[in-house]
């Protein structure tokens, strides 16, 4: 029997169930890769479609696929290469760009699996990729070499900016005359935060923005007579109501913004890019072999931005360093007090208050578990540089305290157990259960599931909007993370089933909405510790591929359910 395999790529147009309509002739096969780990779908006589399972392939866990990937790369010698007086990057950079399911670099294992996986046992006679994806239409060339493969790409709408102008002007603009007065009345404490970590909460019975992860820090600290100082990264959901949320702040994109153009310079940022240029030719014979995958070839898709990244990332951050620590001497602070300490904006600022004596102290911020590729830098290899850790951690809990320990991230003298302080303080003021349903229209007596949404799990949508299908009696609440901006997919896949008992929001105070619900379900986020800690029904969604990736249903913290089984669970 002859089929045509039909391959949807991330952000392509047509659903399955389209093609099967439209395209496809009964038995084609359908790949939908437009969300991780994608599936497989066989077009029926009637022009329907049905799953079809990959058995062989449910036991894989991408997150040790990447680690194990990654320490093959870094054994040519790049995370030494990459160093700036005596501290690495490209581990730190790089890692969490291939984090499953958050990107096509994440996602290049288990599509090259999958595709194999097809091959085998199909044998498809032709292959149609439909979407426009550079990376996935290279690793269907390979997986189906030698045979027919088209490429169909229809016009898909614009992306919008989701940066404005105008608002990165007035930031910029307004941290000159702050600055100068930071050089009057030094601060003590520099706090390093980021927009994203302005979140809506209710005080006093009234909403407002707040720095749900520093802001509390920062009032203990001028209660005591300190003076902070706020270094904001900008984020993906900058607003102006967080400009004048925020207040007086020093943005961190103003340096590194300065570190791009003076390395970009002809003049100036030649010499320093010939140095990286060199750098990277040193190791790129190293590297090459390694970047392939089941006998796929990655190099023609990863050689070019690795080396991009190397010289870019190597030059700015060089730069970057060099003007913070101009700055921090100047400044003088006590300490430097960080949220993340993994990122672009955190790593010149944390080597620069250590090239001058000045402590660095990371708070905890999120999940950090077994596959946290940050801050799991390979050991095991002959490493002369270090990764730029913190002077001092405070975390949550002994279980993260021990982890990192055991796997030699800090010792035990600089870690130091804080609780989560940041729940007690939010809690202490909220509205009462009625009074956060009656904002939604949700009756007082109704049964409220609360799913706190992410980018690792975005194929999550239809398996939630079946069980509210199947769960008439059960209210939904989708709160979607602040990065998120999906919630016109949301409304339309809510509106083509008709479903009325489903609310989507995104800015809205998630501890009110927690404090009011019954059950709370989520993947690799908080707010499945948070929810633990509040005494919730707590699922957990069991990803194929990205099974239980922070060792939290190890923990018992949730209970583990299937996508295609939450309604039955529930």
């Amino acid at each position: 029997m002859t089929l045509t395999l039909h391959v949807l790529a991330p952000q392509s147009v047509p659903t399955p169930q389209d093609l099967a309509r439209e395209t496809a002739v009964p038995h084609d096969l359908i790949a939908d890769l437009r969300h991780f780990p994608g599936k497989l779908w066989q077009v029926s006589e009637d022009s329907s479609c049905d799953e079809v399972a990959m058995p062989d392939l449910a036991a894989n866990d991408y997150w040790t696929h990447a680690r194990t990937w990654l320490m093959q790369a870094a054994a040519s010698g790049i995370q030494d290469q990459s160093a700036i007086v005596g501290y690495a990057f490209w581990w730190t950079l790089t890692g969490p760009k291939f984090v499953p399911g958050l990107s096509d670099w994440g996602n290049l294992f288990a599509w090259i699996d999958r595709l194999q996986a097809v091959r085998r046992q199909y044998a498809p006679a032709a292959v149609m990729l439909h979407g426009a994806n550079a990376v996935l239409a290279y690793l269907v060339e390979a997986c189906f070499a030698g045979m027919t493969v088209s490429e169909k790409t229809p016009a898909s709408p614009p992306k919008k900016r989701s940066q404005s102008p105008l608002l990165l002007l007035t930031r910029l603009l307004l941290s000159i005359p702050y600055l100068a007065y930071t050089l009057v009345k030094r601060p003590h404490i520099c706090l390093l935060t980021d927009t994203n970590l302005l979140r809506p909460v209710t005080r006093s019975g009234k909403p407002a923005l707040r720095d749900i992860y520093l802001s509390d820090v920062a009032e203990s600290l001028q209660q005591k007579g300190w003076r902070t100082l706020f270094i904001e990264k900008y984020g993906t959901n900058a607003s102006w109501q967080g400009l004048w949320a925020r207040k007086l702040f020093f943005p961190s994109d103003l340096l590194l913004l300065i570190a791009s153009a003076v390395w970009q310079r002809v003049g100036i940022g030649r010499r320093h890019r010939q140095r990286w240029q060199q750098r990277w030719q040193a190791i790129a014979p190293a590297l090459r072999p390694a970047l392939t995958y089941q006998g796929v070839d990655l190099a023609p898709v990863l050689l070019q931005p690795f080396q991009r990244d190397f010289v870019a990332d190597g030059c700015e951050l060089a730069q970057a360093r060099k003007l913070w620590r101009r700055l921090l001497k100047l400044w003088r602070p006590k300490a430097i007090y960080v949220n993340n300490g993994y990122g672009r904006a955190a790593w010149p600022i944390i080597v620069a208050a250590k090239s001058l004596g000045i402590p660095t102290i990371e708070q905890q911020h999120g999940l950090i578990g077994r596959n946290h590729l940050a801050y799991l830098v390979p050991r095991e290899l002959d490493l002369h540089t270090q990764f730029p850790l913190c002077d001092h951690m405070v975390l949550w809990g002994d279980y993260t305290r021990r982890f990192l320990a055991e796997r030699g991230v800090y010792s035990a003298e600089n870690m130091h157990v804080c609780g989560f302080p940041r729940i007690n303080a939010l809690l202490q003021d909220l509205p009462p259960r009625h009074e956060t349903l009656a904002r939604y229209a949700i009756p007082p007596s109704a049964q409220v599931a609360l799913y706190t949404s992410n980018g690792f799990a975005q194929g999550m949508m239809a398996a939630l909007l079946n069980a509210a299908a199947a769960l008439p009696d059960v209210h939904w609440i989708v709160k979607l993370h602040p990065r998120e901006m999906a919630e016109a997919q949301w409304q339309q896949a809510i509106g083509e089933r008709g479903l009325r008992n489903v609310t989507v929001v995104r800015m809205a105070d998630f501890y009110t909405l927690l404090a009011a619900c019954d059950m709370h379900l989520s993947f690799a986020s908080t707010t499945l510790i948070e929810a633990a800690v509040l005494g919730k029904l707590n699922l957990g969604f069991e990803i194929p591929g990205m099974s239980d990736p922070a060792g939290y249903g190890e923990a018992n913290a949730y209970i583990p359910v299937q996508p295609n089984q939450l309604g039955d669970v529930v």
